[in-house]
């Protein structure tokens, strides 16, 4: 259940294409021009929407099992303050990229192709659209196999920027950080051991490599709705530029580590609000 409800996350991360507007920005600057402030707004929102599904496929929870999803849930909002976020964010690429590699980012952001994909990406951090997609990924991809060409340039790119791997990483991190926070959400549940728990999910990522892979793939498909092929082809050609590539290395290890904090607050929260409860 909690494998299923932590892949939710990717259909608000694997597009952040985070660009910068000139030369002399800030990273906050940085991050709010490129659109990365507004997308971070949706990781809350998926985790959510990701943590009612697996409540809702469980068989049978008992109450005590609902109220620790509950804890959980209200421990979100706090913990993934999107204010929190982006300071986090920001103290891990401090220094990261030169000015010239701003300023290339920057060229691409001013561009109207690059300004597209950013509001593009921007929207997929609509709570309604994260539903639809984990819901319909089927439909989608059924849909996307009438054109193998415009399937093929989408998969390019999603191999270029090694979406699939980098998001399985954040996924297995934020799935064990979830598992420890319902355990702490439980009065008198004692939690297993650390090589238990770490054991328990790294056995899960070949399973959860099939199934993140789909999502991506649909999820991309889907954001590359308003777009023509020869689009995708031109804005494919920059993100295999070796700025590009290192953006999105860079930013995909930043996320873990803000994925990774937030994850451990909302364990650290969830389990002050079952000793509020007055239930331990």
């Amino acid at each position: 259940m909690l494998k299923k409800f932590v892949l939710i996350i990717v259909l608000t991360c694997c597009w952040t294409l985070s660009l910068a507007d000139s030369q002399g920005l800030t990273i906050s600057d940085f991050l709010v021009k490129s659109g990365t402030e507004k997308q971070l707004e949706g990781v809350p929102k998926s985790l959510k929407v990701g943590l009612k599904r697996g409540l809702a496929r469980a068989p049978n929870p008992d109450e005590e099992a609902k109220r620790a999803f509950r804890r959980v849930e209200g421990a979100i909002d706090k913990a993934y303050r999107k204010d929190k976020m982006m300071k986090l964010l920001q103290q891990h690429l401090e220094g990261a990229f030169t000015p010239e590699e701003l300023e290339t980012m920057g060229h691409y952001l001013d561009s109207t192709l690059g300004k597209r994909f950013t509001e593009a990406a921007n929207k997929m951090a609509d709570e309604k659209t994260i539903e639809y997609i984990f819901q319909n990924s089927p439909k989608i991809m059924k849909e996307a196999n009438k054109d193998p060409e415009r399937l093929k340039i989408i998969q390019s790119l999603i191999e270029e920027m090694n979406t699939v791997e980098n998001t399985l990483d954040a996924a297995l991190d934020v799935s064990l950080a979830t598992q420890i926070a319902l355990f702490n959400a439980t009065p008198g549940r004692e939690t297993p051991p650390m090589e238990v728990l770490e054991k328990n999910i790294e056995q899960q990522r070949f399973t959860m490599r099939g199934i993140i892979t789909q999502l991506t793939l649909a999820s991309s498909v889907y954001m590359s709705r308003p777009f023509s092929n020869a689009e995708l082809k031109e804005d494919n050609k920059f993100s295999s530029s070796p700025v590009a590539k290192k953006f999105s290395r860079v930013m995909s290890a930043a996320m873990r580590k803000v994925n990774k904090q937030c994850a451990e607050g909302m364990g650290e929260i969830a389990a002050k609000a079952a000793q509020r409860s007055g239930d331990s």
